[in-house]
């Protein structure tokens, strides 16, 4: 009975050194984070880290890449959630670039984003058999494994996805 004893002490202490480890590294110990952790160069929330901004500079085909060539092109990016489509099979992950939001959907692989790519009509409007009412333009951009919607005109969030992610394959202008 006493080594039950004991060693429930010694797995409560543990447990108790692995949270307050995580508090000491500025995790919340309750809840796990999908955000993506800050890159070189980003301000930390306690305003740490004042290092430059230096890119990993791979292509943009995934949704750390993504963030990665956002915040390269100078962007700031915020991760903000997750976001769901009815015309995407996979959950999103929405982000805020200069305070705008936009969504990120990563496929399984980059067929599988071309083909529902391939199901987007030229303005964005009709995706497969879906018809959707955007609030302002949309714009559908496709790199790798990754389709990104930003609707709205913010000229600064057009340019930060058009230099990280190359030209909109649909949906409005400016």
């Amino acid at each position: 009975m006493n080594r039950m004893k004991d060693l429930a002490a010694i797995l409560g202490a543990a447990a108790l050194m692995a949270v307050v480890a995580a508090c000491a590294n500025g995790a919340d110990p309750a809840s796990p984070s999908d955000e993506v952790p800050p890159t070189v160069g980003e301000t930390t929330p306690t305003g740490s880290n004042p290092t430059p901004i230096i890119s990993h500079g791979a292509p943009v085909d995934d949704y750390v890449s993504l963030v990665d060539g956002l915040r390269a092109v100078g962007a700031t990016v915020v991760p903000a959630g997750t976001v769901s489509q009815p015309f995407f099979t996979p959950y999103g992950r929405l982000i805020t670039v200069g305070g705008q939001d936009v969504q990120a959907f990563e496929f399984a692989s980059a067929e599988e984003a071309d083909s529902v790519a391939g199901t987007v009509s030229a303005d964005g409007i009709s995706i497969g058999t879906s018809m959707v009412g955007w609030t302002a333009p949309p714009h559908f951009y496709k790199s790798g494994k990754l389709i990104v919607i930003y609707v709205g005109s913010d000229g600064d969030v057009i340019d930060a996805l058009q230099e990280a992610m190359g030209s909109q394959f649909a949906g409005g202008d400016r």
